[in-house]
């Protein structure tokens, strides 16, 4: 057995990694967990173990440091560096001290697994080169998702740089090889043509994310590709004279995920194409315009290349899009003052559009349902409801980027029109919302066998619409909103000795133990047992 210890500052981390896998089935026993570099470097001097897991940051005596002093001992000792994202300048200086691995944090089953796989060979062979190399390789990857996760919050949040940000202080932080130059960002969208799993997604996405990796790096300076709910945005970094190319490679993309992608059947894919900047500044903007153009596949369609810089529409004014009669419209419907249904009310403020002659503007079809989203809240809180308490605004936003066709939308926000005029109903009270009684009658007989059916039946509407509701409103549908007040009820048994997994299996609602078991590691991340022992 190859004698271990586990060194953070934070005893739930030793803990976590100590419980997630079984030790002894890698030829592994953990000696001893240490919560401070001090109290590591005694018990490494007492028990003098073979290897060590150790925080890179820690209080008092660090992790480099607790390498160095070892070495000092004269100890063989081995050593396995924990670190978060922003420890990098640290993780170099840790390999350039010839440590064996290189863990980030949260620390996952699957990577400390395949991590002590190697590190037996590595133990027994002591090759300090496949040592450098396998870190420089760990490193990198981290350093790869660290970029994506900055460019993505700069996309998005179009923050203000520093005034003294430069493109080269940047590639030395992240490992780019940006330059001055142009930079664009592409944008391919997928619309699920009906149902399929998160596995089968992520499949196509990563297909995707592949694609624009080899068409686009060995021609620009550098290209990053992100991955975000069901799209896939490519920021490119090229010179000026390869303009036309990189707009042939972009469509050469495109056509390859229209067929060529494994299951690309399931899905509509729309390329949107972003405006062509000349500073990393001005990547936000090329951004915005890329996701405008697949925004604008409401109305123009999906499985296409849109590009609206060669439209040639001026931006219209909010006014002109949602008018003074539209928010009329909105106000009287939730205030019981017309006997228009909300169906009928969405298509009356829709038909506005034509009225005003804006309909064929690209990208008006979406401008209208964010102008009809923020007249909604807006009018609720003018008559003191507090709608997005239940019904976040932000999960709204996201349910209208998903929307692919104008049929689609207005049925999506006929139904929050209709959700929202129930909440200032006669009778009924402000706060309560027909949801907030499903969810009410699921906390109280979750241990039973409740269906969609009896949910439907005490809020005396259809379970087709229950169904579709429920969905929009909470972000989950009925059968894993149960599912995860069933597991949080688990956890609760699991934290008393008195209770076996068996009996609480039956006490939330299930009546196979397995079952129970294998849903609970799903959802939960792992097994009922596991999490007792890290618990208890």
């Amino acid at each position: 057995m190859i004698r271990t210890m586990i060194v953070d500052d934070e005893v739930w981390v030793c803990k976590l990694i100590c419980n997630i896998i079984k030790w002894e089935d890698f030829g592994y026993t953990v000696v001893k967990q240490a919560y401070n570099g001090n109290d590591a470097l005694q018990a490494i001097k007492d028990l003098k173990p073979d290897l060590v897991f150790t925080d890179i940051r820690m209080p008092g005596l660090d992790g480099l440091e607790l390498i160095k002093e070892t070495k000092a001992c004269g100890l063989t000792t081995k050593f396995v560096i924990i670190s978060g994202y922003s420890d990098f300048g640290y993780a170099k200086t840790a390999i350039d001290s010839g440590v064996l691995g290189y863990l980030l944090k949260p620390v996952e089953p699957e990577d400390l697994s395949v991590l002590l796989e190697k590190l037996k060979t590595e133990l027994a062979a002591d090759h300090p080169s496949n040592q450098k190399q396998m870190l420089d390789e760990q490193l990198k990857k981290s350093r790869r998702q660290y970029r994506e996760q900055f460019m993505y919050n700069y996309l998005i949040t179009s923050p203000k740089l520093a005034p003294g940000f430069s493109l080269g202080q940047f590639n030395e932080e992240f490992g780019s090889a940006f330059e001055s130059g142009n930079f664009q960002v592409f944008q391919i969208i997928l619309d699920q043509k009906g149902t399929s799993s998160s596995d089968l997604n992520h499949i196509v996405l990563q297909s995707i994310t592949e694609q624009w990796y080899e068409h686009m790096k060995p021609i620009c300076f550098d290209a990053c590709v992100i991955r975000t709910n069901m799209s896939v945005i490519c920021i490119t970094n090229y010179a000026s004279a390869m303009e036309k190319q990189i707009r042939m490679l972009a469509e050469e993309v495109f056509h390859f995920c229209c067929e060529r992608v494994p299951h690309i059947a399931r899905y509509q894919v729309t390329l949107g194409i972003g405006d062509i900047v000349c500073s990393f500044r001005e990547l936000p903007h090329s951004f915005l315009s890329a996701q405008n153009a697949v925004r604008a596949r409401i109305s123009l369609g999906t499985g296409q290349i849109i590009d609206l810089s060669e439209s040639n529409s001026e931006p219209l004014c909010a006014s002109e899009i949602f008018t003074e009669r539209s928010r009329s419209l909105l106000t009287r419907f939730l205030n019981h003052a017309q006997s228009h249904s909300a169906q009928e009310t969405v298509e009356e403020i829709f038909a506005e559009l034509s009225r005003n002659n804006v309909h064929n503007h690209p990208g008006t079809v979406f401008q209208l349902a964010q102008l009809f989203l923020d007249a909604l809240y807006s009018c609720l809180a003018n008559i003191n409801i507090d709608y997005g308490r239940n019904h976040p605004k932000k999960i709204a936003e996201q349910e209208i980027e998903s929307m692919h066709s104008i049929a689609q939308l207005k049925q999506y926000l006929a139904d929050l029109l209709g959700s929202a005029a129930m909440q200032n109903s006669p009778g009924r009270g402000k706060n309560t919302s027909v949801v907030e009684i499903m969810k009410a009658y699921i906390d109280e007989h979750y241990k039973e066998d409740i269906s969609l059916k009896d949910l439907a039946a005490r809020v005396y509407l259809n379970p087709k619409y229950v169904c579709e509701l429920f969905k929009k409103e909470t972000g989950v549908n009925f059968t894993d909103y149960l599912s995860f007040k069933r597991m949080e009820k688990a956890k609760l048994f699991l934290l008393d000795p008195r209770y076996r997994v068996a009996d609480i299996c039956g006490l939330v609602g299930y009546n196979d133990t397995k079952y129970f078991s294998k849903l609970f590691k799903r959802m939960i991340g792992v097994t009922p047992s596991q999490f007792r022992k890290l618990h208890c």
